[in-house]
Formats: C-alpha cells, structure tokens, sequence
C-alpha cells in the first residue's frame, strides 16, 4: 500500500516472505533496544520492526542487505518482511524501518561469549593447571565458532555470486583500490600510535611493549603499503561491513549474523562500498580479542580468589 501527501509518498513494501506470517490483532508489542541509529520492536513472537532515526536518501543497507540474502536463500540472517520508505517529489527513496523475521535465541553472540568465559573461569575453582588448558572444555565453543566460520561464508558465497543488480555484482580489486587499502589501514595505524602515545598510566610490562610499537611505527605503515599490493586483482562484494560477535545471534545450537547498517557514523556510500570479504572474518577474531581482554579484567572482581596463572591459562588457551 501507498500513502500520498502532497509531493512525497509513504510506501509499505513487503517481500513474498510477509506471506509466511500471521499477526494478530492485540499482539504484545515490546520494546526491544534503542541503539546509535534505531530503535527496535518485538511484535509478538513473529517479526522484529526496526525504526530508524538517521534517515538517509537512496538504497538502506539493512533493508537492500536483507532483501539481496532473503532472496537469494540464505537462511541464517532474519528474513525481510518489507519495508517503510518514504518517496520524495524527486524520486528519491528514504527507508524509515524494515520488518524483519522474529529469531528465537538464546542472546547475542557478544554476551553469549563473555558468560561462557566467565562460567569458565567459575569452574575452574580448585583446579590444577592443567585443566585450565585441557581443549575438552573448550569443545562446545568451538562447535559455535565453527558454525560461525561456515555461516559467514556460506553468506559470502552468496554474496560473490554473479549478479544482475549492480550493486551486488563483485568486482575486481586494482592498483586504485589497493592505494585506498593502504591508506585507509594507515590512517588507522596512526590514530593508534596516537592513542598508545597519549598512555600515562600503563605498567611497566605494557609500557615497554607500546615503546616498542611507536619505535616500529615506520616500519609497519611502510609493510601495510606493501602488504595492500597483494589485494590486486582480488574478488570484492558487498559485507556485512560491521561484524562482531554482538552482531550476531545464538539460536537454537545456530548462529544467525544480524544488522546489516553498517557503522552509523560512516557514510552510506562507504557502507554499500565493495570490499575484501576478509574485513569481516578480521572484525569477528578482533571481537573474540576484545572478549577475553574484558573477562581478563573483570576477573578481579568476578573471580578474585582464582589465581591470576590460571585464570590466564585458561584465556590464553581460549584466545
């Protein structure tokens, strides 16, 4: 359906998967999260409705990145049901909020992997070291950081197949795109030796390991232009763009990868931009990283009569 005003247009446009669901007339709506750029809603147990505050012109990446995967049959992202867009005099397309397929889950994948840590930790209470780093306890871990692995890349593959749609045709990379690499990669390396620099109250361990960065720091932006040589002649697609494990869901033994916007404060046009597929494997192991430095830190409180050799043996294993 249409609603017209004057010289704009409110469109409510649903997918072939809107078929599949039935809502009732007094459903329980309840109010999920509001984040950065939206705020979510839970109708029933049957769809997720997603309202955006930052409005932009042109394609959404949330709803062209759910309606490209929903219909090309991937299954672990939450299908699209439609989406709300307002149409300017000028044909310009805003989305407003999409409606998703409702996951039943047992938590996002961020704070799935921080309680698996520290119930770790818990039960390592009066144990020897050796069984800090016995790989037995680690086994259902690895069982949803495979199944992570294979659904990223089961969604890649969907993602590198040939398209009609422009925006989702790979390309390849060449020695433009590979001078982009390298200088995006360095201004990061710089606002992080900024950072490191700016440290006052590091220890002693610490302090000698970022003096040694910034005395390298030469060294790595000139390997970080030579390394991007190797992206020449690459196959690049779109990507989820923002992955980590809070980007993701633990769903019955499953993992279903959600949000699609990108990052907010970057521009639209960066987040539709085509890329390495390997950015987002990187914000997957950066974000099991980030994992095992919080639990390393909250141990003083969480499990202060735990020895800090085991506690570090069992995270160091992990990691």
């Amino acid at each position: 359906p249409t609603r017209r005003s004057s010289d704009l247009e409110i469109r409510f446009e649903t997918t072939a998967r809107a078929q599949e669901v039935s809502v009732e007339p007094d459903v329980e709506i309840h109010f999920l999260s509001a984040e950065q750029s939206n705020s979510s809603l839970i109708v029933g147990s049957v769809a997720m409705l997603k309202i955006f505050r930052r409005v932009v012109g042109g394609p959404h990446p949330e709803a062209e990145m759910g309606r490209y995967l929903t219909e090309h049959g991937f299954a672990n992202t939450p299908p699209l049901l439609g989406e709300v867009v307002r149409v300017g005099s000028d044909g310009t397309r805003h989305t407003l909020a999409v409606a998703q397929g409702f996951i039943r889950n047992q938590g996002e994948g961020w704070a799935w992997t921080l309680d698996w840590l520290t119930r770790g930790l818990t039960n390592l209470a009066g144990a020897a070291e050796a069984e800090a780093v016995d790989p037995k306890q680690f086994v259902d871990y690895d069982a949803i950081a495979r199944l992570l692995g294979q659904r990223l890349g089961e969604m890649h593959v969907v993602l590198a197949q040939p398209s009609e749609n422009p925006a989702f045709a790979p390309d390849r990379a060449d020695s433009e795109t590979a001078r982009l690499f390298a200088e995006r990669t360095e201004r990061q390396l710089v606002e992080a030796f900024a950072a490191i620099d700016a440290q006052t109250d590091l220890d002693a361990t610490s302090a000698a390991i970022a003096r040694d960065l910034l005395d390298r720091k030469q060294e790595l932006i000139d390997a970080t232009h030579r390394l991007a040589r190797n992206a020449e002649g690459a196959t690049l697609t779109r990507i989820h763009g923002d992955l980590h494990l809070g980007q993701t869901l633990i769903a019955n033994g499953d993992v279903y990868i959600i949000d699609f916007e990108g990052e907010p404060a970057r521009p639209v046009s960066e987040r539709r931009a085509k890329t390495s597929a390997l950015r987002d494997v990187a914000g997957i192991i950066r974000s099991l990283d980030y994992a095992t430095a919080v639990v390393r830190r909250q141990r003083r409180v969480s499990h202060a009569l735990l020895s800090e050799k085991l506690s570090d043996a069992f995270l160091d294993t992990f990691q």
